[in-house]
């Protein structure tokens, strides 16, 4: 759910610093942090991870171009704030 969001995000134009990005950053947190132990700093170094790796990378941006991109800088942005 969260990946087709961004996506979609993406596609609609939507800035990684927009509200409902921040909003869906959160609730992914809070879903992963059910079964593992993250934080915002540990989002944005695993989003990092899923861009700089070529099967990650190559799985989200098969869904959307620019889509690891996206997700790495929304959740940078994230843990900044």
């Amino acid at each position: 759910e969260f990946i087709t969001f961004m996506a979609n995000a993406l596609r609609n134009g939507v800035s990684a610093n927009d509200s409902q990005i921040r909003s869906a950053i959160e609730k992914h947190i809070e879903f992963m942090g059910s079964s593992m132990e993250i934080n915002p700093q540990g989002f944005a170094a695993q989003s990092r991870f899923l861009m700089t790796d070529d099967f990650h990378r190559q799985m989200l941006e098969s869904q959307q171009i620019g889509l690891s991109y996206y997700i790495c800088f929304a959740a940078e942005n994230y843990m900044a704030v």
